[in-house]
């Protein structure tokens, strides 16, 4: 699970909703249908989400990876 911190009430808001889509799909589409800044702030809080997952995902892969090494010493 991710957390984003520093977001003002609005960001919050559109942050749980973000998260609340089943696929990146639905939320882009959500982010389609939103007007001016809330777009943009939906689109910008969607790619740090992202990058926070992929971030979270790199560091369980490393993980995985010490232990293998360490298995082999």
């Amino acid at each position: 699970m991710i957390t984003l911190q520093g977001l003002s009430p609005r960001e919050k808001l559109l942050a749980d909703l973000i998260w609340a889509c089943d696929t990146q799909e639905q939320a882009t589409a959500l982010i389609n249908s939103l007007q001016g800044p809330d777009r943009s702030t939906a689109y910008s809080i969607m790619q740090v989400m992202v990058l926070e997952v992929l971030e979270e995902r790199i560091e369980d892969y490393k993980h995985a990876a010490d232990q293998v090494i360490n298995s082999l010493r």
